[in-house]
């Protein structure tokens, strides 16, 4: 079910690889749709890894496309835009890896009494993200302020997303401390921007407003809506005593 919807979100990001042209005022709503599902890639990856090889590959070439169309509307440079891919991949693989409550709504149940238990699987996944992730930021040469920038986007994002699975997941709002921890992070970047940049004060804010926040907003939305549709999807499936194994849905 997660691969389908995916394979669907695909199509409107894959509009930068076919030559449209997208108008700038939607460019951060769709980053921000890229990112949620690079960030749900990671979440497939995770039960993924637990089938057979063909699924791996699925999904290592649907984040190949997800990155590709990333880099094709920014003007980020190819290791930046593979940083920020390893990143909300890892993400999303060490939540939905590790968490327990998150398997229910993929109908896996069965994953949950083995979440803790590290495989070799995973060894050779997170090695690989490390790989990826060390070998983008040691060839990285943007100037600091940007990728600054780019980072504490990121890292908002990703407690975003965080907080976006427990919402979808567990009923929860998590108001408490990791909201806390987005608000320190946001806070902290936005007056480093503005003691670092020749933004006043109005300027800055409408900086946020079209451009980090507009993209984190739609990560958001991306994230909660594929959660929520799968959540129903499976309590259907529960109520009707026609749950079927994992492997059979990836």
């Amino acid at each position: 079910m997660l691969a389908g919807l995916l394979a669907v979100l695909a199509i409107p990001c894959s509009l930068p690889l076919l030559g449209v042209d997208v108008p700038l005022w939607i460019q951060p709503s769709l980053v921000g749709l890229l990112w949620g599902c690079l960030f749900l890639s990671g979440c497939w990856l995770s039960f993924a890894q637990h089938g057979n090889a063909l699924s791996v590959v699925i999904v290592v070439l649907g984040s190949s496309l997800f990155l590709l169309a990333f880099q094709s509307i920014t003007d980020l440079s190819a290791e930046e835009c593979m940083l920020a891919s390893v990143m909300l991949v890892g993400s999303g693989w060490l939540l939905f890896r590790f968490g327990t409550s998150q398997h229910a709504i993929l109908g896996s149940p069965s994953l949950s009494s083995h979440v803790r238990q590290v495989s070799l699987s995973d060894l050779f996944v997170a090695t690989t993200l490390t790989a990826c992730a060390v070998s983008s930021v040691s060839q990285i040469s943007s100037q600091p302020i940007m990728l600054l920038g780019i980072l504490g986007t990121l890292v908002v994002g990703c407690f975003c997303s965080w907080a976006s699975c427990q919402w979808a997941c567990n009923d929860v709002r998590p108001i408490g401390l990791p909201m806390l921890v987005v608000v320190l992070l946001s806070a902290t970047g936005t007056l480093l921007l503005y003691r670092l940049t020749a933004f006043s004060a109005l300027e800055l804010a409408k900086w946020l407003m079209q451009g980090p926040l507009s993209v984190i907003a739609a990560q958001c939305f991306t994230i909660l809506a594929v959660l929520a549709i799968l959540r129903q999807k499976n309590n259907t499936v529960f109520a009707s005593g026609q749950l079927q194994p994992l492997n059979s849905r990836l």
